[in-house]
């Protein structure tokens, strides 16, 4: 069958997988560095904490200095919520591109299994009997293409007369219609011939 329109679909859906696949790794690079972006968040809110503590700590200091440093505080602390909720968003994120890359994949190996049936094999080693499509047609999945026959093994009919079946009655053990009152005598053996 012709393999084109099916080698077009696998590359579009390689397309997705490896766009997919790019975008989680981005994705880690951005989780990394908001980490380390938390971890600077941190130590500047204890920081300020520390100024803080520092200004309540002196009895000597005027109101701007004390707002100065709660403003610090509530920025620092700012920072860091915010981080903490670009981190949750893209471990959400990294969820979402998980699922994508998996679709993706199930679709690339829906479109190789396609591919791959676009080469006809018969099960069995013979010769094709009846031909039921002509080339450049367009076929249904599960149409019969053609009928094959099987040459390992053929059924060989033949007329014989009485004294050919006596002769093959005899050929190994000499067997009467006597010897096996059930009929069995009247079978003839297994012969091997070549045809």
């Amino acid at each position: 069958i012709d393999p084109e329109d099916y080698d077009l679909e696998v590359d579009r859906c390689e397309k997705p997988k490896l766009q997919a696949d790019a975008e989680l790794e981005e994705l880690e690079v951005e989780i990394s560095n908001v980490r380390s972006l938390m971890e600077f968040a941190a130590a500047e809110l204890k920081l300020n904490e520390k100024e803080w503590d520092r200004v309540l700590a002196s009895n000597v200091y005027s109101q701007s200095e004390r707002d100065q440093a709660e403003r610090s505080v509530i920025v620092s602390q700012n920072a860091a919520r915010a981080l903490e909720n670009q981190q949750a968003t893209l471990e959400a994120k990294r969820s979402r591109l998980n699922v994508a890359s998996e679709l993706a994949k199930v679709q690339l190996q829906k479109a190789n299994l396609d591919l791959s049936r676009t080469e006809i094999r018969a099960p069995v080693d013979g010769v094709i009997v009846r031909d039921s499509v002509e080339q450049g047609s367009y076929v249904q999945k599960g149409s019969a293409l053609f009928v094959v026959e099987d040459t390992s093994r053929a059924e060989v009919r033949c007329n014989l007369q009485m004294d050919d079946l006596y002769w093959l009655w005899h050929q190994d053990t000499p067997a009467t219609v006597t010897d096996d009152p059930g009929g069995a005598a009247y079978q003839v053996p297994v012969t091997l011939a070549t045809v």
